[in-house]
């Protein structure tokens, strides 16, 4: 007596046996979105246990939601400092992305560079260019005060930095902290990404864990972007 199965079966066999038994962690993510979608406390275990196979493998997406998974403790306990592990991973995992799979854009950036290394005439063009145009790092600790007080994100950004590291003030990481953390809560890529490292920094790794997933998100979204996946 044949027996017919649904595609549906035969494609989630297909999925386990590549997550499984070829060690695919594209497979293994898949499969956990799957798990995750339910939800049973026992899909969710399951779910977090493929994560963080796909993840152990560099799998930049798996590791963003298992850093999910611990901060939520779906799956597994609630684990803010290693959702900052993980929610870091994925940011490097962007990186690594792009370089696997160059953007045209990316193409004609490398070009530009390497004509630059090949050719001085065109170095030195290059190079009277910036030169006119003067350094973009003058001093200027007033100049980002005014405009931060005045609700700029970027000068924020730039004002905690400064505080943070002592560029033209003197060191003061409580006003490193308030401004980075202002310019963060406007939603500043760069204000998010140094909050977050200043509250891991200070071991506060609920608050940590919270604005590293924030730019892990943007971070993910702008590689969807630029690669058009």
């Amino acid at each position: 007596m044949d027996v017919e199965i649904s595609q549906q079966v035969q494609d989630w066999v297909e999925l386990w046996q590549d997550a499984n038994r070829k060690n695919d962690p594209r497979a293994q993510y898949r499969l956990a979105t799957l798990y995750a979608a339910s939800a049973d406390v026992e899909a969710e275990k399951k779910a977090f246990e493929w994560y963080k196979k796909s993840a152990a493998q560099g799998f930049t997406d798996a590791c963003f939601f298992l850093g999910k998974c611990y901060e939520d403790g779906k799956g597994t306990r609630k684990n803010y400092r290693q959702a900052v592990r993980w929610y870091k991973a994925a940011q490097r995992g962007v990186s690594d992305d792009l370089m696997e799979h160059p953007a045209p854009m990316d193409r004609i950036e490398d070009a530009m560079v390497q004509r630059y290394m090949e050719y001085e005439a065109y170095a030195q063009s290059v190079d009277e260019v910036l030169e006119a145009q003067g350094s973009p790092w003058e001093d200027s600790f007033q100049r980002d005060l005014e405009e931060a007080e005045n609700g700029d994100a970027e000068a924020q950004n730039r004002l905690g930095h400064r505080y943070r590291y002592g560029q033209g003030v003197e060191p003061d990481m409580e006003q490193a902290v308030y401004w980075l953390w202002k310019s963060a809560q406007q939603g500043c890529e760069a204000g998010i990404s140094h909050y977050a490292t200043c509250m891991e920094e200070r071991k506060e790794y609920k608050e940590a864990a919270k604005w590293h997933r924030k730019y892990a998100q943007i971070l993910i979204k702008w590689r969807k972007r630029r690669l058009g996946w």
